[in-house]
């Protein structure tokens, strides 16, 4: 299992300075702004579902069929990689957001620092969620299809008046700690869903 994890790892190597790049770009705008902490989170969920693609081009399924280990932990190692970038960017955002207070940029709240969580966890989870057992049942190009109508459908539907007022009544004033809670809870059921399935796809799969 620590080499599957360091394996999704060390795909990631080569594009560290990037990676580093992104994190200081953003969280020093973050420190003015806080809103542009979700930034982070989001350019790291295309991150995470793009270790599947690159799987699929280098012919990798095929060849761990020759290694030692459970096809359940190949699974187990990209929602594990997934789940540890989202604490970790949850984390990073939560200290922009404290130092941002400190400094006088903002105002310190903790049900905005909750929200920040569950935003955060939102944007790096769900995505990945909804489109690793699609990736899995079919290929990397439905998932990609699958998550962009999950993005598309929203914004396509809801008019632009009532989004606005949505999105407005949703974080001014900040939603309270219990509701932001239950968002992380039903973020996390959908991720332990999508993981069984995907497990269950891929034990099935004809290799």
């Amino acid at each position: 299992m620590k080499g599957l994890l360091l394996k999704e790892f060390l795909m990631y190597k080569k594009a560290k300075a990037l990676f580093i790049s992104i994190i200081l770009f953003f969280g020093l705008f973050g420190l003015l702004l806080p809103i542009f902490l979700v930034f982070i989170p989001f350019y790291f969920s295309i991150v995470i579902f793009s270790s599947y693609g690159a799987d699929e081009k280098s012919k990798w399924s095929i060849y761990s069929q020759s290694l030692p280990f459970e096809r359940k932990l190949y699974i187990n190692a990209k929602y594990d990689v997934a789940l540890i970038i989202a604490i970790a960017t949850s984390i990073f955002n939560t200290v922009i957001y404290l130092i941002s207070s400190l400094i006088g940029t903002s105002h310190f709240n903790i049900r905005a620092l909750i929200l920040l969580w569950a935003v955060g966890f939102g944007i790096s989870l769900l995505p990945f969620s909804i489109s690793m057992p699609f990736g899995y049942r079919f290929d990397s190009k439905i998932s990609v299809i699958v998550i962009i109508i999950a993005f598309l459908v929203p914004v396509l539907v809801v008019p632009m008046g009532s989004r606005a007022d949505l999105i407005n009544k949703l974080v001014n004033p900040f939603p309270a700690v219990s509701t932001s809670l239950i968002a992380m809870a039903i973020i996390i059921a959908v991720f332990l869903l999508s993981w069984f399935i995907s497990v269950k796809i891929y034990e099935k799969k004809d290799i």
